[in-house]
C-alpha cells in the first residue's frame, strides 16, 4: 500500500543521505512518487527561514522527517544535538501548510525503560538524544494538529541493514570479524527487536497512508526480541570463523543500558495489517547487512 499524493504531489524526506532516508527515497521513487531530498546539505532545518524558503519552493504534501543528530555511538548525551532535534522539528511544524501530512520517526530510546513496550507507556528518556527526540515528537504531536497537520510517529526500533554507519555493531562486526580479528563486546545477553531497514521503510510509508486526521504514535519493530549474543554468534559462523573471536564481557554495558527493549506490534498490525518479519535466524544470510538488493515484500 502507497499513499496517493494527488496530481503532481511532491514527497519531502529529510535525512535523505541518511542510512534509511536513502532507502526510504529510493523506495518511494521506485513507487512514482516525486520526492525532494531535503539532506543536511541542502536544507539546514534548524535554520527557519531556509527551510520556510524550502517548503514554498518544493511544495510537499507529504513529509518524512528523519533528519536527526546525536544517533551515533558515543553520543547519547551531546545536549547540543538534543536541542538540535528539537528546533528542527519546531521549524517543520511552523513551516508546513495545513493538510501536510507530516510522518516524524521516532526512536525506543523515548521511553527510557525496558521491556516489552507499547505506545501508550509514559516516556522517561535516559540519554539527551532520547529526551531530544521525544521532545521533537511531543512538539509535532501538541502543535502540529492544531495548525492543520496530519501527525503520524514511527518510533523505530533496533534498524539495521546495507548502508549503515561502519561503527555501529552489524558493520563493526562484520568487519572484524572478516578480518578474523577478536571483537570486543559487552555480555550479549540484551534482548533487542532488530528490524530491517526495508522492513523499517515499508512500515514507515503504511504509516503515512493511514486514514483519519487523528495523532498516532506507532512502534515500528517484529514484536520479537533476539539476544544480541546470538546474533553475533549467527555471523560468525556465517562469514566461517570462530565464536572464540567474540569477546563477551570484556566491555562494561553502559549504564541504563536495558536488559530487553521490544516493541508491542499491536497498534501497527491494527492500523496497517502488516507487521515486519523477524529476518535473523541462526542460518544467516549476510546479504541482510551489506547487499544493496531490497527484499521483496507482498
Amino acid at each position: 500500500m502507497d499513499f496517493p499524493t494527488g496530481a503532481g504531489g511532491v514527497v519531502a524526506v529529510t535525512g535523505s543521505a541518511g542510512f534509511i532516508g536513502r532507502r526510504l527515497t529510493d523506495r518511494l521513487r521506485s513507487g512514482g512518487h516525486e520526492v525532494v531530498e531535503w539532506s543536511r546539505d541542502c536544507v539546514d532545518l534548524t535554520n527557519g527561514e531556509a527551510l520556510a524558503a524550502a517548503m514554498a519552493r518544493d511544495r510537499p504534501s507529504v513529509i518524512y522527517h528523519l533528519a536527526a543528530v546525536g544517533a551515533g555511538p558515543g553520543q547519547g548525551n551531546d545536549q547540543r544535538a538534543a536541542i538540535d532535534n528539537v528546533v528542527m522539528a519546531e521549524n517543520l511544524v511552523a513551516a508546513a501548510p495545513p493538510k501536510t501530512t507530516l510522518v516524524v520517526a521516532g526512536t525506543m530510546a523515548e521511553y527510557g525503560t525496558g521491556g516489552v513496550l507499547d505506545e501508550d507507556m509514559p516516556c522517561h528518556p535516559r540519554t539527551a538524544y532520547g529526551t531530544g527526540k521525544h521532545a521533537a515528537v511531543r512538539h509535532a504531536l501538541t502543535h502540529g494538529p492544531p495548525r492543520g497537520l496530519l501527525v503520524r510517529v514511527g518510533r523505530l526500533f533496533g534498524v539495521y541493514g546495507p548502508g549503515e554507519a561502519p561503527q555501529r555493531l552489524f558493520p563493526s562486526l562484520l568487519h572484524d570479524l572478516s578480518a578474523s580479528q577478536p571483537v570486543s563486546l559487552s555480555d550479549g545477553k540484551q534482548q533487542r527487536d532488530f528490524v530491517h531497514v526495508d522492513d523499517a521503510v515499508a512500515s514507515l510509508v503504511q504509516i503515512a497512508a493511514l486514514p483519519g486526521s487523528d495523532p498516532v504514535v506507532i512502534n515500528v519493530g517484529t514484536g520479537q526480541g533476539i539476544l544480541v549474543g546470538d546474533v553475533c554468534r549467527w555471523i560468525a559462523k556465517a562469514i566461517g570463523v570462530s565464536t572464540a573471536l567474540l569477546q563477551f564481557g570484556s566491555r562494561q554495558r553502559s549504564s541504563g543500558d536495558a536488559d530487553q527493549l521490544v516493541a508491542n506490534v499491536t497498534r501497527l498490525r491494527q492500523l496497517t495489517g502488516l507487521v515486519p518479519p523477524q529476518r535473523l535466524e541462526p542460518v544467516l544470510d549476510l546479504g541482510l547487512f551489506t547487499s544493496g538488493a531490497r527484499i521483496d515484500r507482498p
